[in-house]
């Protein structure tokens, strides 16, 4: 019989298979046991793009319009991400007139030189590059007005890679119109242009499970939680460790390289299983 025949290698065959198992399980994140991500979503400042130089410049130019000789390298590095607007009034308290003043200084020096001080992190191009080959679906979503998101993006020879590039509305910093709730938005709106475009048939939580979003500030992870996907931090650059920790995200990556790891590595194992 096949059980006369085949008894004495069942246990090898068991052990062999847990000790694959046990090879499965060591590449997940103890602390979610997550499906294979597909939506894969990225901040621009910060994430992608090493932009602090050009954006400290130019807050420095910016603010002298409130006079305020700003030199606090923690001060001038919050402004990387988040809506200028929310960031000058968090910390100067400064009226809607003098934040305006500020803006539209900083935009003076930063939309037509500024912009073009920055690059892109070392290992990001090898990870948007990879995430493609293996049909992964990629997306920028970022704080950033979307016409300079587009100029970087453009600049760096990345936008071949992306799916969807969302950003905020030129007007709204100048207006006052943005808040800390910004990111929710864009984040909104960028799974609203992947529907659109076909990349997904419907907003669901199957869809919601399988989209993580990376960012380097807790700004970054507040916006993804909001809508109920995943939020990771990319600690690589500006963002401390402990601020994306506090802000709970749910997995926090040094390099890009380890981030590549992380999303190809789990896929491969399961394609393996």
């Amino acid at each position: 019989s096949w059980y006369h025949d085949n008894h004495k290698a069942l246990p090898f065959f068991l052990l062999s298979l847990s000790f694959r198992l046990l090879d499965i399980l060591n590449l997940i994140d103890q602390k979610e046991y997550h499906i294979t991500y597909k939506y894969i979503l990225f901040e621009l400042d910060g994430t992608i793009s090493a932009s602090g130089p050009g954006i400290i410049k130019a807050m420095q130019y910016g603010l002298t319009a409130a006079g305020i000789n700003e030199t606090d390298p923690a001060t001038l590095k919050s402004f990387i991400g988040p809506p200028l607007n929310v960031q000058i009034q968090k910390i100067y308290g400064l009226s809607e007139k003098d934040t305006l003043a500020v803006i539209m200084k900083f935009r003076e020096q930063y939309d037509n030189k500024g912009i073009f001080d920055s690059a892109p992190y070392e290992g990001i191009n090898e990870l948007l590059s990879a995430l493609k080959q293996r049909n992964m679906i990629t997306a920028v979503a970022s704080s950033k007005p979307w016409p300079l998101v587009h100029k970087i993006l453009k600049d760096f020879s990345f936008t071949s890679y992306l799916v969807v590039i969302v950003g905020s509305n030129p007007s709204d910093e100048m207006k006052n119109k943005a808040d800390f709730d910004q990111k929710t938005r864009i984040i909104k709106k960028t799974f609203i242009k992947l529907k659109e475009i076909g990349m997904t048939h419907a907003l669901d939580e199957t869809f919601l499970y399988s989209t993580i979003m990376f960012g380097d500030k807790n700004y970054d992870n507040f916006g993804p939680k909001a809508n109920e996907i995943t939020s990771a931090g990319a600690a690589w650059r500006y963002g401390s460790l402990d601020e994306i920790a506090d802000a709970g995200a749910a997995f926090i990556f040094k390099t890009p390289h380890e981030l590549q790891d992380f999303l190809l590595t789990w896929k491969t194992a399961m394609h393996n299983i």
